[in-house]
């Protein structure tokens, strides 16, 4: 690949030969000019704002000596933004003139700030320093998701990182162009393209606004990424939390509560219901495997949680559920009523410890507060056939494990569904 670095008079950028290594920032010192370390300067006459416009790798005693810094190291709080790419400078190492206040990331004051690349021909490319999981580098080259920076087309979508800016050539750009699969997102109004996001720092799904780590799809128009599972959930659905009414997925734009965990969603996809403005869930608690069960203690129906497995969302730390009767913290699986914001320990309810569900099973049924026989990942209930989650309490059968080896594990609000009149109660939980 053919890389010019662009110089005018107007705007003298610094020269600079292809790359090729997995290292760009490291190369580029090399490469640029062979000269010792931290000798980074710039023509003291002209100063700010054309101080970022004459950056040389040169060592003249008149030229002023930029300072390298690690963000942090003094100020953690400190707020510094670029003065070549006007981007914050977050997490990389940035070089500092103290005579003219002025900052610069590493990349923007080692490499060229425009080049003209053969691959995109109509157009500058201008290097970006990608210092923030919000607006990473989108390469057209490679299909990775980067935030060790690259050049950007200010006038269209196309974008190279450091890599793929200096080695692409026109064959591995029509290759990547054969694997952009793209797919249509019923929450998205624009189309997704399967991407990489191997990397050191965490990206963030747009969805669901968990880590993504590895294969995921991303917008190349609005920046933004999707775990696969989350590219493909529904535009409505019907949902136990709230079954009277269809639930939207829309855009968090506007802060509210979460019905089902009662934590502010602040960020990604919510569920919400066009009729009760007031309902709304996030999309990962609208994934969560749950249960109801009818208790005569309370008026409405209960839905099954586990602490240890709830969600743990990036900007609000792990969900508090403290128990109505006690006033102890739910720890472990436990009852919550979502209409009513009250949680309730199994012990608290109470519930039977044993029973015998004669119309089902022979044997006695106990009650554990969890159960995953296996690790298969699928688990289901031996009454209604429905999905189970391991981490919430059930009844199982404990002589049919010790008999074939084969458990028998069934929902609570299964076994104890009201007008039973095979249900034989054997003994009490302490409530």
């Amino acid at each position: 690949a053919h890389i010019e670095c662009v110089t005018s008079q107007e705007d003298p950028w610094i020269n600079c030969s292809p790359m090729v290594s997995d290292d760009p920032g490291a190369e580029a010192m090399k490469q640029i000019q062979q000269q010792s370390p931290a000798s980074v300067v710039f023509d003291e006459v002209k100063r700010k704002p054309q101080c970022q416009r004459q950056i040389q790798i040169e060592d003249f005693s008149n030229y002023h000596r930029l300072a390298i810094h690690r963000h942090g190291d003094d100020n953690p709080y400190l707020r510094i933004v670029c003065d070549a790419c006007n981007v914050r400078v977050r997490y990389s190492s940035y070089y500092t003139c103290e005579f003219c206040n002025l900052h610069y990331h590493k990349l923007c004051a080692e490499l060229p700030r425009k080049i003209r690349h053969t691959l995109h021909p109509p157009h500058l490319l201008s290097l970006y320093a990608s210092d923030s999981w919000s607006d990473p580098i989108f390469c057209c080259g490679c299909l990775n998701v980067s935030l060790d920076g690259g050049y950007k087309c200010r006038e269209c979508l196309f974008e190279l990182d450091l890599k793929c800016a200096s080695s692409l050539t026109a064959q591995q750009l029509q290759n990547s162009e054969n694997k952009k699969n793209t797919i249509f997102c019923s929450i998205h109004d624009h189309k997704l393209t399967p991407v990489s996001c191997e990397n050191s720092r965490k990206f963030t799904c747009h969805a669901c606004t968990f880590p993504i780590l590895g294969t995921a799809y991303g917008c190349f128009r609005c920046h933004i990424i999707f775990h696969e599972t989350c590219s493909d959930i529904p535009k409505n659905r019907q949902h136990l939390y709230h079954p009277q009414h269809s639930l939207v997925a829309k855009e968090s734009t506007i802060p509210s509560q979460c019905k089902a965990c009662n934590y502010p969603i602040l960020l990604g996809i919510k569920y919400a219901c066009r009729e009760c403005t007031a309902f709304a869930i996030h999309a990962k608690c609208a994934e969560y495997i749950t249960s109801t069960f009818k208790s005569s203690c309370h008026g409405h129906i209960l839905f099954s949680f586990a602490k240890k497995e709830y969600p743990k969302f990036n900007y609000g730390g792990e969900c508090y559920f403290e128990c109505k009767v006690c006033g102890k913290e739910c720890s472990s699986s436990f009852y919550r009523c979502l209409e009513c914001d009250m949680n309730f320990h199994l012990d608290c309810i109470p519930l039977p410890k044993k029973v015998i569900k004669h119309n089902w099973h022979s044997h006695t049924l106990t009650l554990v507060d969890s159960m995953r026989e296996d690790d298969s990942g699928e688990y289901y209930c031996e009454i209604c056939c429905g999905q189970r989650n391991p981490n919430h309490g059930a009844y199982y059968c404990e002589e049919c494990k010790d008999q074939h080896g084969v458990l028998v594990i069934a929902h609570i609000g299964c076994v104890l569904e009201e007008e039973d009149d095979s249900l034989e109660i054997l003994s009490w939980t302490e409530g």
